[in-house]
């Protein structure tokens, strides 16, 4: 059965679990656009960029990080590595090729809070990395490049003494019913439980998803309409 098939089966048979609550809170930071360097459109483009590290002093080129290019319906093992200055090369493919498919850094302890889509016609294309560690610690930081759509939250629990936040929660956006096939984008809690996820776009007929979860606690898998205010609480609880 071929992996559309799979998914479809896979999809009819999840069960959504968690609760979702709209709030209207949204960032406060300012949004900016993340710079890309226009090339002219040939029949064959390379897709190159750098992967930044984003703290709170700023960022830094990001050495051994492995990138995988696919559709965003589809997700594989890294194909290129970042050198040593953050920087990654695809080889000459077919522009048309490009249409659809998105970018996702992997490196153990980070995330990327922000979607990146391939858009043809645009060679460069960067990728920004936040610490898990500075998530979960301070949050996003202040000189992060958020691009929209944002979505934006928190994660919490029921407690007898009221709803209490969870930090270091990890929110994952996909489109595999929570199977983790094709991640869009990804982040963890600051210690408000709060969230941000940035260029939150749905690009499939199987919609989007986000995908909660932290040790201890049972993971939600909770479907995500990007409208405004673009703002969804997830509520984890406790394994027994």
């Amino acid at each position: 059965m071929n992996r559309v098939l799979t998914f479809v089966a896979l999809a009819l048979l999840g069960t959504a679990c968690g609760d979702t609550a709209r709030t209207p809170s949204a960032p406060s930071r300012p949004l900016t656009a993340a710079g890309a360097a226009r090339s002219p459109s040939t029949p064959n483009s390379a897709v190159t960029g750098v992967v930044y590290e984003v703290t709170a002093a700023g960022r830094r080129p990001l050495g051994g990080v492995g990138i995988d290019m696919s559709l965003e319906d589809e997700s594989h093992l890294p194909q290129v590595t970042t050198d040593g200055d953050g920087r990654y090369t695809f080889p000459m493919l077919p522009s048309l090729a490009l249409s659809g498919q998105k970018l996702i850094a992997v490196k153990a302890g980070y995330s990327q809070p922000c979607r990146v889509q391939v858009v043809p016609g645009i060679r460069n294309h960067d990728i920004h990395l936040v610490s898990n560690v500075t998530l979960a610690t301070a949050g996003m930081p202040a000189s992060f490049p958020i691009v929209p759509p944002v979505l934006s939250g928190a994660v919490f629990e029921q407690t007898p003494a009221g709803r209490q936040p969870i930090a270091g929660a990890s929110i994952i956006l996909d489109f595999s019913g929570g199977m983790d096939w094709a991640p869009s984008a990804r982040t963890t809690t600051d210690p408000q439980g709060r969230y941000v996820l940035c260029n939150v776009e749905v690009r499939t007929g199987f919609g989007l998803s986000a995908l909660v979860a932290k040790e201890g606690y049972a993971s939600a898998f909770v479907d995500v309409t990007v409208r405004p205010p673009n703002s969804f609480d997830f509520e984890l609880k406790r394994l027994n």
